[in-house]
């Protein structure tokens, strides 16, 4: 195994130093060409050479070459006068510049673009920087602007009849609305965008078909239909592989990976990731392959089988350690802290762990920290603007200031007259506001006393009213018993008992009672049976005489009754009001059935 190992890494040696080799030989060549256009002052010449090894040190992740290259390319096309030149580096810049996180930056010069699109007259392209424009904003997360910015693109395409790759506002715009989880919205775009990609290629070129397949992919990913999504993302290599664009291949078999992963077809999922690093190596993207080289690696561990997990981990902390893709390093180092543990290698196990915990810490860290520089400027930048702000309306307030005191000059003693008028007048105003307001306290207290007086006396009435109802009821009962005694005794006194009787039952001195106690509480009865539907007759009898604070023996003798059958009567009605044995029925219904 470590001899097959030991090949595999001097083969790879060979192959760097090949590689490099014609690299610099391109470099040399391009440099070159910028020199000799130099002999020949051919301004234009110049930044078209320096224009090409930007793109030479973008396809190769030469960073640090690439910015102060970029800057020369475009002051040359400045010089030149080229608008054409300007522009299109512009554009390569705007880009370069979003992918480093400078999505502020990359709007203004996107913006810059669209002004020059405008005065060149091409509309078409200016709506173009438009949607780019609300790309960054997406970026950002500044997704209503995002929104504007696009719409604003396809009506201004809509309103000039340009309707070439017209799908791909759709599609941006359905992004947008994806990301404000407006998901009817972003389904109803995108169809749009794939209704118009199928109907005509005038209306979305290679390039948004295919776009416009991966997104469709990932709409079934997001709707859970992964067998939907294989099939998008196969369509789209499909389509990629008739063009020969090899990016497209190794993005949609990138994609197609994990879903077949879910799909637990891991077998599958290992060759497309092969067949997506191949192709991703025929075009050089280093990053592709640092991902996919891991992908395969996490895939043998699946399928367990770690030893050809190792080198392809490898390989991918050799290319990130190369171009600084912390991120991707750490994942690597995950991945073999992961295949070192299954083989049961613990100190191999650990060391990656170890590399991986600190690298994750690290980038963490930066991220903490780019988040506080990023929020410090924004803060610096607004309070300069208010300092700004505040030095302008102080000037303004002084010079405000200054009129004022020429006009108080002219005029300080009709304004001190009118000042003394005033607080005299001030002060005879608030001498009267408090008189009125004492009489009106007196006069509320007369009346609230008026009242109060009032329901106490038509309170004595009622209760009053009560114990009547009570003797009464008390010497019917007694006459009744001593008349019960003479029959028994021979006499035949049946039929004057029976109207006794009547003369108890009858409801006349209830009704009367009724009437007054609603003149006294108005509408109690109304509320008790809307709030207790349940209780009786008898215990809203019980109620009212509970509330007018009538004795056991009272209620008794009022309703013909014993105590024990009122007490009986009191411990129903409690449970019917759910109220505790603790609690008082008389304060219940005071704060219960409010007047």
């Amino acid at each position: 195994m470590k001899k097959t190992l030991t090949l595999f890494s001097i083969i790879l040696l060979f192959a760097f130093k090949a590689q490099a080799s014609e690299q610099t030989t391109q470099v040399q060549n391009l440099l070159h060409a910028v020199d000799s256009c130099k002999q020949t002052n051919d301004t234009l010449g110049i930044a078209r050479a320096y224009f090409a090894l930007v793109k030479y040190y973008d396809k190769y992740g030469d960073i640090p070459n690439l910015s102060p290259t970029l800057d020369s390319a475009l002051c040359y096309a400045i010089k030149a006068k080229s608008k054409k030149a300007e522009i299109s580096i512009l554009t390569f810049k705007a880009a370069f510049v979003a992918d480093t996180g400078n999505h502020d930056d990359a709007i203004a010069i996107y913006r810059r673009i669209h002004t020059g699109y405008l005065e060149t007259g091409d509309t078409t392209k200016a709506a173009d920087m438009l949607i780019n424009i609300g790309m960054e904003y997406n970026d950002l997360g500044k997704y209503e602007d995002a929104l504007s910015e696009e719409l604003t693109a396809l009506k201004l395409r809509e309103q000039i009849k340009s309707y070439t790759n017209i799908a791909v506002y759709y599609q941006r715009i359905g992004e947008v609305y994806k990301q404000l989880d407006q998901k009817e919205k972003w389904r109803e775009y995108f169809l749009t965008a794939d209704s118009l990609a199928r109907t005509s290629e005038d209306y979305a070129n290679f390039y948004t078909r295919i776009s416009i397949l991966n997104d469709m992919g990932g709409l079934h990913e997001y709707d859970g239909e992964l067998e939907k999504a294989k099939e998008s993302y196969k369509q789209m290599y499909a389509l990629c592989e008739k063009e020969g664009y090899i990016n497209g291949m190794s993005v949609s078999l990138s994609n197609l990976v994990p879903v077949l992963k879910q799909l637990n077809l891991k077998q599958e999922a290992l060759e497309a990731a092969q067949k997506a690093l191949v192709l991703s190596e025929k075009i050089e993207k280093v990053y592709h392959i640092i991902s996919q080289t891991t992908s395969i690696g996490e895939l043998y561990l699946d399928l367990n089988q770690p030893h050809k997990a190792i080198p392809y981990f490898n390989r991918a902390i050799d290319l990130a350690k190369e171009k600084s893709f912390k991120s991707e390093l750490a994942q690597a180092y995950k991945g073999l802290y992961r295949t070192y543990k299954s083989t049961r290698d613990f100190e191999k196990a650990l060391d990656n762990y170890e590399k991986h915990t600190a690298l994750s810490d690290s980038i963490k860290g930066v991220m903490v920290k780019n988040t506080v520089a990023e929020l410090e400027t924004k803060y610096e930048t607004e309070k300069k603007e208010q300092q700004i702000k505040l030095l302008t309306l102080r000037d303004a307030w002084n010079k405000k200031v200054r009129r004022t005191l020429y006009l108080l000059l002219g005029s300080s003693l009709l304004l001190l007259a009118m000042v003394i008028f005033v607080m005299r007048l001030r002060r005879k105003v608030i001498n009267q506001q408090k008189e009125l307001f004492a009489k009106q306290r007196e006069i509320s207290h007369i009346t609230q006393e008026k009242l109060r007086l009032e329901l106490d006396q038509k309170n004595r009435e009622l209760s009053s009213v009560a114990l009547q109802m009570a003797s009464k009821q008390e010497f019917l009962t007694d006459l009744k018993h001593k008349l019960s005694e003479k029959v028994e005794t021979g006499g035949n006194l049946n039929d004057t008992i029976r109207e006794i009787d009547q003369k108890i039952k009858s409801s006349s001195d209830w009704d009367s009672f009724r009437l007054h106690f609603e003149e006294v509480h108005p509408n109690f009865f109304k509320r008790l049976k809307e709030q207790f539907p349940a209780l009786t007759p008898h215990e809203e009898r019980l109620c009212a005489f509970i509330k007018l604070n009538l004795s056991t023996k009272e209620i008794a003798n009022i309703n013909n009754n014993t105590t024990a059958a009122v007490d009986k009567s009191r411990n129903r009605l409690r449970k019917k009001l759910n109220i505790t044995a603790d609690e008082s029925i008389k304060d219940f219904l005071e704060k219960s059935i409010t007047e």
